[in-house]
Protein backbone atom coordinates (compact mmCIF):
# COMPACT_ATOMS: atom_id res chain seq x y z
CA UNK A 1 0.00 0.00 0.00
CA UNK A 2 2.90 2.36 0.71
CA UNK A 3 3.96 2.20 -2.95
CA UNK A 4 0.51 2.86 -4.43
CA UNK A 5 -1.19 6.11 -5.39
CA UNK A 6 -4.70 7.20 -4.42
CA UNK A 7 -6.11 5.00 -7.23
CA UNK A 8 -4.39 1.84 -5.96
CA UNK A 9 -1.78 1.74 -8.72
CA UNK A 10 1.96 1.42 -8.12
CA UNK A 11 3.43 4.94 -8.11
CA UNK A 12 6.91 5.12 -9.74
CA UNK A 13 7.84 8.13 -7.57
CA UNK A 14 7.00 6.23 -4.39
CA UNK A 15 9.11 3.29 -5.57
CA UNK A 16 12.10 5.60 -6.07
CA UNK A 17 11.58 7.27 -2.68
CA UNK A 18 11.30 3.87 -0.95
CA UNK A 19 14.58 2.63 -2.45
CA UNK A 20 16.54 5.66 -1.28
CA UNK A 21 14.81 5.68 2.13
CA UNK A 22 15.88 2.05 2.65
CA UNK A 23 19.49 2.89 1.75
CA UNK A 24 19.44 5.86 4.15
CA UNK A 25 18.16 3.58 6.93
CA UNK A 26 20.98 1.10 6.26
CA UNK A 27 23.56 3.90 6.38
CA UNK A 28 22.10 5.10 9.70
CA UNK A 29 22.51 1.57 11.09
CA UNK A 30 26.28 1.55 10.44
CA UNK A 31 27.13 5.21 11.09
CA UNK A 32 30.45 6.18 12.70
CA UNK A 33 29.07 6.65 16.23
CA UNK A 34 27.12 3.39 16.18
CA UNK A 35 27.65 -0.13 14.84
CA UNK A 36 30.36 -0.20 12.17
CA UNK A 37 29.62 -3.66 10.81
CA UNK A 38 26.94 -6.36 10.96
CA UNK A 39 27.74 -9.95 9.99
CA UNK A 40 25.61 -13.06 9.61
CA UNK A 41 26.99 -16.57 9.11
CA UNK A 42 25.05 -19.78 8.54
CA UNK A 43 21.65 -18.37 9.52
CA UNK A 44 18.36 -19.83 8.30
CA UNK A 45 15.01 -18.04 8.09
CA UNK A 46 11.74 -19.97 7.74
CA UNK A 47 9.00 -17.74 6.33
CA UNK A 48 5.20 -18.15 6.31
CA UNK A 49 3.86 -20.69 3.82
CA UNK A 50 1.54 -18.05 2.37
CA UNK A 51 4.45 -16.08 0.87
CA UNK A 52 6.32 -16.67 -2.41
CA UNK A 53 9.54 -17.53 -0.51
CA UNK A 54 9.51 -20.26 2.13
CA UNK A 55 13.12 -20.56 3.31
CA UNK A 56 16.27 -18.43 3.14
CA UNK A 57 19.59 -19.90 4.26
CA UNK A 58 22.30 -17.25 4.58
CA UNK A 59 25.84 -18.57 4.19
CA UNK A 60 27.31 -15.10 4.74
CA UNK A 61 26.05 -11.54 4.84
CA UNK A 62 27.82 -8.30 5.74
CA UNK A 63 26.75 -4.68 6.09
CA UNK A 64 29.78 -2.51 6.77
CA UNK A 65 30.78 1.12 6.97
CA UNK A 66 33.65 1.72 4.55
CA UNK A 67 34.20 5.40 5.33
CA UNK A 68 32.25 8.49 6.27
CA UNK A 69 28.86 8.21 4.59
CA UNK A 70 29.84 5.06 2.70
CA UNK A 71 28.50 1.53 3.03
CA UNK A 72 29.06 -1.88 1.48
CA UNK A 73 26.54 -4.73 1.60
CA UNK A 74 27.00 -8.29 0.41
CA UNK A 75 25.38 -11.65 0.90
CA UNK A 76 25.53 -15.23 -0.32
CA UNK A 77 22.35 -17.15 0.36
CA UNK A 78 20.13 -20.03 -0.69
CA UNK A 79 16.55 -18.97 -1.45
CA UNK A 80 14.27 -21.99 -1.75
CA UNK A 81 17.09 -23.99 -3.33
CA UNK A 82 18.37 -21.21 -5.59
CA UNK A 83 21.69 -19.55 -4.84
CA UNK A 84 21.51 -15.76 -4.61
CA UNK A 85 24.40 -13.30 -4.32
CA UNK A 86 24.25 -9.55 -3.84
CA UNK A 87 26.97 -6.91 -3.80
CA UNK A 88 26.03 -3.28 -3.24
CA UNK A 89 27.69 0.02 -2.33
CA UNK A 90 26.19 3.37 -1.39
CA UNK A 91 27.55 6.83 -0.65
CA UNK A 92 25.68 9.62 1.14
CA UNK A 93 26.26 13.36 1.04
CA UNK A 94 26.57 14.09 4.76
CA UNK A 95 25.49 17.73 4.43
CA UNK A 96 22.32 17.18 2.40
CA UNK A 97 21.67 13.62 3.68
CA UNK A 98 21.03 12.48 0.12
CA UNK A 99 22.25 9.30 -1.55
CA UNK A 100 24.95 10.53 -3.90
CA UNK A 101 25.52 7.12 -5.49
CA UNK A 102 24.03 3.64 -5.34
CA UNK A 103 25.23 0.53 -7.16
CA UNK A 104 23.97 -3.02 -6.70
CA UNK A 105 24.45 -6.34 -8.48
CA UNK A 106 22.09 -9.24 -7.76
CA UNK A 107 22.37 -12.72 -9.25
CA UNK A 108 19.99 -15.64 -8.66
CA UNK A 109 20.65 -19.03 -10.17
CA UNK A 110 17.94 -20.79 -12.12
CA UNK A 111 16.16 -23.90 -10.86
CA UNK A 112 17.68 -27.17 -12.09
CA UNK A 113 19.15 -27.17 -15.58
CA UNK A 114 17.39 -23.94 -16.44
CA UNK A 115 20.12 -22.02 -14.65
CA UNK A 116 22.55 -23.05 -17.37
CA UNK A 117 22.63 -21.89 -20.96
CA UNK A 118 19.75 -20.38 -22.86
CA UNK A 119 16.09 -21.30 -22.81
CA UNK A 120 16.23 -21.50 -26.59
CA UNK A 121 18.49 -24.54 -26.26
CA UNK A 122 16.27 -26.66 -24.00
CA UNK A 123 12.83 -28.16 -24.25
CA UNK A 124 9.86 -26.99 -22.17
CA UNK A 125 9.73 -28.19 -18.59
CA UNK A 126 7.34 -31.04 -17.93
CA UNK A 127 6.32 -29.61 -14.54
CA UNK A 128 5.07 -26.25 -15.81
CA UNK A 129 6.29 -22.68 -15.62
CA UNK A 130 9.54 -21.79 -13.91
CA UNK A 131 11.73 -18.78 -13.40
CA UNK A 132 15.24 -19.06 -14.82
CA UNK A 133 18.41 -17.36 -13.70
CA UNK A 134 18.26 -13.64 -12.88
CA UNK A 135 20.92 -10.95 -13.18
CA UNK A 136 19.94 -7.49 -11.95
CA UNK A 137 22.02 -4.32 -11.88
CA UNK A 138 20.76 -1.18 -10.15
CA UNK A 139 22.37 2.25 -10.03
CA UNK A 140 21.16 5.70 -9.13
CA UNK A 141 21.36 8.89 -7.11
CA UNK A 142 18.94 10.97 -5.07
CA UNK A 143 17.72 14.42 -6.09
CA UNK A 144 20.18 17.32 -5.94
CA UNK A 145 19.28 20.88 -6.90
CA UNK A 146 17.49 20.81 -10.25
CA UNK A 147 18.43 17.16 -10.86
CA UNK A 148 15.65 14.73 -9.84
CA UNK A 149 16.21 11.35 -8.24
CA UNK A 150 17.16 8.74 -10.83
CA UNK A 151 17.34 4.95 -10.88
CA UNK A 152 18.66 2.85 -13.77
CA UNK A 153 17.98 -0.88 -13.96
CA UNK A 154 19.40 -3.65 -16.13
CA UNK A 155 17.68 -7.04 -15.94
CA UNK A 156 18.45 -10.35 -17.61
CA UNK A 157 16.31 -13.52 -17.38
CA UNK A 158 17.71 -16.72 -18.83
CA UNK A 159 16.00 -20.09 -19.08
CA UNK A 160 12.48 -19.16 -17.98
CA UNK A 161 9.37 -21.07 -19.04
CA UNK A 162 5.91 -19.50 -19.32
CA UNK A 163 2.82 -21.65 -18.83
CA UNK A 164 0.25 -20.69 -21.51
CA UNK A 165 -2.32 -23.25 -20.33
CA UNK A 166 -3.87 -24.93 -23.38
CA UNK A 167 -1.21 -23.35 -25.62
CA UNK A 168 1.53 -25.38 -23.89
CA UNK A 169 4.77 -24.09 -22.35
CA UNK A 170 6.89 -21.32 -23.82
CA UNK A 171 10.66 -21.12 -23.08
CA UNK A 172 11.88 -17.50 -23.13
CA UNK A 173 14.91 -15.35 -22.42
CA UNK A 174 14.56 -11.64 -21.73
CA UNK A 175 16.83 -8.62 -21.37
CA UNK A 176 15.68 -5.18 -20.28
CA UNK A 177 17.12 -1.79 -19.42
CA UNK A 178 14.93 0.86 -17.85
CA UNK A 179 15.15 4.24 -16.13
CA UNK A 180 12.98 5.78 -13.44
CA UNK A 181 13.24 9.56 -13.08
CA UNK A 182 11.31 11.07 -10.17
CA UNK A 183 8.43 13.28 -11.32
CA UNK A 184 7.94 11.54 -14.68
CA UNK A 185 5.22 9.20 -13.34
CA UNK A 186 6.52 6.41 -15.57
CA UNK A 187 9.30 3.91 -16.11
CA UNK A 188 11.17 4.57 -19.33
CA UNK A 189 11.89 1.26 -21.05
CA UNK A 190 15.09 1.85 -22.99
CA UNK A 191 15.01 -1.71 -24.31
CA UNK A 192 12.99 -4.87 -23.75
CA UNK A 193 14.24 -7.85 -25.75
CA UNK A 194 12.33 -11.14 -25.54
CA UNK A 195 13.62 -14.27 -27.27
CA UNK A 196 11.94 -17.59 -28.02
CA UNK A 197 13.70 -20.00 -30.34
CA UNK A 198 14.43 -18.15 -33.60
CA UNK A 199 12.01 -15.35 -32.75
CA UNK A 200 12.94 -12.13 -31.01
CA UNK A 201 10.82 -9.15 -30.02
CA UNK A 202 12.58 -5.84 -29.42
CA UNK A 203 10.59 -3.08 -27.69
CA UNK A 204 11.16 0.41 -26.29
CA UNK A 205 8.82 2.92 -24.67
CA UNK A 206 7.37 3.51 -21.22
CA UNK A 207 5.10 1.99 -18.57
CA UNK A 208 3.22 3.88 -15.87
CA UNK A 209 -0.14 4.70 -14.27
CA UNK A 210 -2.65 6.08 -16.74
CA UNK A 211 -3.84 9.61 -15.85
CA UNK A 212 -7.16 9.44 -14.04
CA UNK A 213 -10.23 9.92 -16.24
CA UNK A 214 -13.71 10.38 -14.78
CA UNK A 215 -15.84 7.28 -15.26
CA UNK A 216 -12.89 4.97 -16.12
CA UNK A 217 -11.27 2.33 -13.92
CA UNK A 218 -7.68 3.04 -12.81
CA UNK A 219 -5.23 1.32 -15.17
CA UNK A 220 -1.63 1.22 -16.33
CA UNK A 221 -0.56 2.59 -19.68
CA UNK A 222 1.90 0.62 -21.81
CA UNK A 223 3.46 2.70 -24.59
CA UNK A 224 5.77 0.21 -26.30
CA UNK A 225 6.87 0.14 -29.93
CA UNK A 226 9.07 -2.19 -31.94
CA UNK A 227 11.04 -1.55 -35.10
CA UNK A 228 13.42 -4.50 -35.10
CA UNK A 229 11.59 -7.72 -34.22
CA UNK A 230 11.81 -11.13 -35.88
CA UNK A 231 9.10 -13.78 -36.07
CA UNK A 232 10.36 -17.25 -36.98
CA UNK A 233 8.49 -20.35 -35.73
CA UNK A 234 11.07 -22.92 -34.65
CA UNK A 235 9.46 -25.83 -36.53
CA UNK A 236 8.72 -23.93 -39.74
CA UNK A 237 10.95 -23.99 -42.84
CA UNK A 238 9.69 -20.52 -43.80
CA UNK A 239 12.19 -17.65 -43.68
CA UNK A 240 12.08 -15.29 -40.71
CA UNK A 241 9.67 -12.34 -40.88
CA UNK A 242 11.19 -8.97 -39.97
CA UNK A 243 8.88 -6.24 -38.65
Amino acid sequence: AALRNENGLVDPDKVSAAVFASVNDALDAVREDSIHQIDLRNVEFELPDTGPVKRVSVSSATVAQTGAGRMQFSYDADVDGRRATLNATATRDATARRIASLDADLEIEGAGNYGEGSSTEVGPAADGARLGSIALKLSGSEASGDSPSRLAVSLSLTGSVLDLDERDLLPVDADATATLVAGSNKISVDRLLIKNGRSSFDFAGSIGPKPAVAGEEPAYRYDLTSDGSTLAPSESPEPALQF
